[in-house]
């Protein structure tokens, strides 16, 4: 990976802050911190099911799976990871305790790509609340980038 860009939202689409990082040089464009990476490139990577695999293998958790579609209409696989606890958390400043998680991964069936992470909080009455959401778009194999990646990656000037 030799350019990526990371844009965080709020629960309203608006953008809270944004990133770019180019080779070993990474910039936050919203709070103006920048840097190299000790001279490392960053490996990026969608891959968010492995580790949740892993983790529901160690824990018992419940897995399951089902066809759908994805965001732009082409058919997905759907990874459904649930975790519950013995006894529901009330964290403080809550309002509602939780008694356990869930973690969605939707998979491009034909790229093989995954195209959407969620993870979400599940409620003491059963209800869920999205705590993360994680959209990956690749450019990589396009003519041309959009305008707004390529007018993200010319923000950022390595010294």
């Amino acid at each position: 990976m030799t350019r990526s860009i990371w844009t965080d939202r709020d629960v309203n689409g608006n953008i809270i802050q944004q990133s770019v990082t180019i080779g070993n040089y990474s910039a936050n464009l919203t709070t103006g911190d920048a840097g190299y990476n000790d001279n490392i490139r960053y490996r990026f990577s969608a891959d968010m099911l492995t580790a949740d695999l892993n983790s529901a293998a160690r824990y018992n958790s419940r897995v399951t799976r089902d066809e759908t579609t994805c965001d732009d209409g082409s058919p997905c696989l759907l990874v459904t990871v649930l975790d519950t606890f013995g006894a529901a958390i009330q964290n403080p400043g809550e309002a509602q305790a939780f008694s356990g998680f869930l973690r969605r991964t939707w998979l491009n069936l034909q790229s093989g790509q995954q195209v959407k992470f969620e993870s979400f909080w599940v409620l003491d009455n059963g209800q869920e609340r999205v705590d993360f959401t994680q959209r990956t778009l690749l450019v990589e194999k396009v003519q041309t980038a959009p305008q707004w990646v390529l007018d993200l990656l010319a923000k950022v000037v390595a010294p």
